[in-house]
């Protein structure tokens, strides 16, 4: 009996110590900002991180209490330092510990940091306490922009730390009241206007054209719009204002005696902590045959159907001349829609060959219209009928993460076709025809489009676990990033964010009417939104360019390291085509794309594939050590009660 006790103690002693001896601890500076009479000030807090076995579970105890719940920003970096390690860490439990003097504003612009410490624990690299980092981590691994870096390196300086890493484009700044002042009216400019000025802007795939159909007469080129010229106008008149106020935090920090370094991905950070230069993936993009083939074929198709739309416009009216002046100029806005559209496609640029054909066709179905110049109860009639067929159409199943891909771009143009029907029955209630014209055309064509997109759902491809319960988690996830981002920008730009705002509270009506494919999508497109305005906060006009050129690169890199695993992302390959296809006449929407080709390159991070995680040598040598003490302890248990059961036998 005693024998039995001894070795059930030895066993429960072996599990209560054998996840602390596993136990990985690790340590790094925050910089934080925090509020002093109305003003913001630097602030150092410690962060902490201790990891051991469990079930991939993230706990956070943060003191003080930060203005932003930090929950979802650690989740994000915990899954972006698993992605960049391209390991499963469903094996493990997360503790993360934030401490600070005093009360700081955390959320997002500590990602990078807990990034970084997650990757040196779980990777065994060694990094430097002298070094910190601030930035917002982004899908890709990109660092993104946060505000109040000035006081940070104050900060870190008045601690001791020797080298500060910030976000690329954050080198010069203003000073805070401009710098606020300027991204305000930038934020007005870009979100409200160019943005988010129309759901069908910001669905992003074969189109920007805003719901007015508003273009400039003179070549009919969508993306050079009265709304982006004026935006641009109204950035180069803040230009002088932020260059009276510029600080170089180079310069401000070697004074401090801080050397501060700009980075722009994890690459970067990791090499500045450790200094050594980890892999890079500067191969071009291999294009996936199958989406080559498919890609060509849907371009194809809407370009027959933008020659079948003129062929019935001709038809109904011989001479385009006779047409009202309105109807001309939409016809020129045709045709030279479908010549860039075929100049694209003999680049083979088959994504923006088939979305030059898809605006081409809402223009020309809307000359259709107007001249069969039905009454409103066939319009009405018309109406009804697209419902039906839009209602009678079988979605195909998803296997794969490109298969999911498509169907979220299926389902978003159904959708999409659905509303503007309804906006065309509302404009027919009130005897606004012409809207009603316009929206109807809209919505068969996206019908169409939708139609066309389906046929990429092939089952073909690296498969995952998509269950309706897998898809729903992913969709809180994302929301819950949207939310963070949203919440954190709001602070410097109370009220400039409705468009932004309603986008994502469109996707948790989805996720509550359990449309979680939907709901993924939308959450992704508002989570970009938001950093595109991030990505622009302190970054004067001149330097767009390069900040763009850096955003395509990590895309493209990202694109690649997809590819190596086996996926194939469609859709941000399809957006990082046509951000490179905008990126010499439209820079907020080729940075707006950049944004949605990141967020639909990674989707597979939500969908980890379940294998055991692989200990390194270090970890085997300790678990040996660790089980040879523990044998060795209960071997010489054991042989101590023999020896002490001899004995009382012989004293008996």
């Amino acid at each position: 009996m005693r024998k039995a006790i001894f070795l059930c103690s030895i066993i429960i002693i072996i599990l209560i110590l054998m996840p602390i001896c596993l136990a990985k601890h690790g340590n790094l500076k925050l910089l934080a900002v925090q509020h002093e009479n109305g003003n913001l000030s630097g602030s150092i807090a410690d962060l902490h991180l201790e990891l051991s076995p469990g079930r991939g579970r993230v706990f956070v105890d943060t003191f003080p209490l930060a203005k932003l719940d930090t929950q979802v920003s650690t989740r994000l970096a915990k899954e972006v330092a698993c992605s960049y390690l391209d390991i499963n860490c469903d094996s493990f439990d997360f503790f993360y510990t934030i401490r600070a003097q005093s009360p700081i504003i955390a959320g997002p612009s500590a990602g990078a940091a807990i990034t970084i410490l997650t990757i040196s624990l779980l990777g065994n690299i060694d990094i430097s306490e002298e070094v910190t980092v601030t930035g917002t981590i982004n899908s890709g691994g990109i660092i993104g922009p946060v505000g109040g870096i000035k006081e940070k390196i104050m900060a870190a300086s008045e601690d001791g730390l020797t080298k500060v890493l910030i976000p690329m484009g954050e080198r010069y700044i203003t000073q805070e009241e401009n710098l606020i002042s300027n991204i305000t009216r930038i934020a007005e400019e870009y979100s409200e206007e160019n943005i988010n000025a129309s759901d069908e802007n910001i669905t992003g795939n074969e189109d920007i054209i805003g719901n007015d159909g508003n273009v400039t007469a003179s070549d009919g080129n969508i993306e050079e719009s009265e709304d982006i010229t004026e935006s641009d106008e109204n950035i180069t008149e803040t230009e002088e204002d932020i260059l009276l106020e510029e600080i170089d935090l180079v310069e401000f920090g070697r004074t401090l005696g801080i050397e501060v370094k700009e980075i722009s991905d994890i690459e970067d950070t990791l090499y500045e902590f450790t200094g050594q230069q980890y892999e890079k993936y500067n191969q071009s993009i291999k294009i996936d045959a199958q989406y080559k083939q498919v890609m060509s074929k849907l371009a194809l198709e809407l370009c027959k159907r933008s020659d079948s739309l003129q062929e019935e416009a001709l038809s109904l009216q011989t001479e385009i001349d006779d047409l009202d002046e309105k109807y001309q100029i939409l016809y020129q806005v045709f045709i030279n829609l479908t010549k860039k559209s075929k100049e694209a496609f003999e680049e083979e640029r088959f994504y923006s060959s088939a979305s030059y054909c898809f605006g081409a066709n809402v223009k020309m179905g809307e000359i259709v219209l107007a001249l069969q110049n039905e009454s409103n109860e066939l319009l009405k009639e018309r109406i009804e009928k697209i419902e039906k067929d839009i209602e009678g159409f079988k979605k195909p199943e998803y296997k794969t993460i490109t298969d999911l891909q498509a169907y979220m771009v299926v389902e978003e143009r159904m959708n999409e076709a659905k509303r503007f029907l309804e906006k065309s029955r509302q404009n027919l209630a009130i005897g606004e025809t012409d809207n009603a014209r316009y929206n109807l055309a809209y919505a068969i064509e996206r019908k169409f489009s939708s139609y066309a997109w389906s046929v990429f759902i092939t089952g073909e491809g690296k498969t995952f676990r998509l269950s309706q319960e897998d898809i729903s988690n992913s969709c809180q996830k994302k929301l819950s990033e949207a939310e963070e981002r949203y919440q954190y920008v709001n602070l410097f730009m109370p009220g400039y964010l409705v468009n932004i705002r309603k986008r994502i509270d469109d996707a948790y009506s989805d996720f509550n009417n359990e449309n979680y494919e939907a709901c993924l999508f939308k959450a992704a497109k508002a989570k970009a939104e938001v950093d595109v305005i991030l990505s622009v906060f302190g970054v004067e006009k001149k330097n767009i360019d390069n900040l763009i050129e850096r955003k395509l690169e990590i895309v493209q890199k990202n694109i690649v390291k997809q590819a190596e695993k086996g996926i194939f992302p469609i859709i941000g390959f399809s957006y990082y085509e046509y951000a490179n296809e905008l990126k010499e006449s439209d820079q907020i929407s080729t940075l707006l794309y950049s944004e949605y080709a990141l967020e639909m390159s990674n989707l597979d991070i939500y969908f980890p594939e379940k294998h055991t995680i692989t200990f390194t040598d270090q970890d085997k040598r300790e678990m040996g050590i660790f089980l040879v003490g523990i044998g060795a302890g209960m071997l010489v248990g054991v042989i101590m009660m023999i020896v002490a059961k001899k004995k009382r036998k012989k004293v008996k």
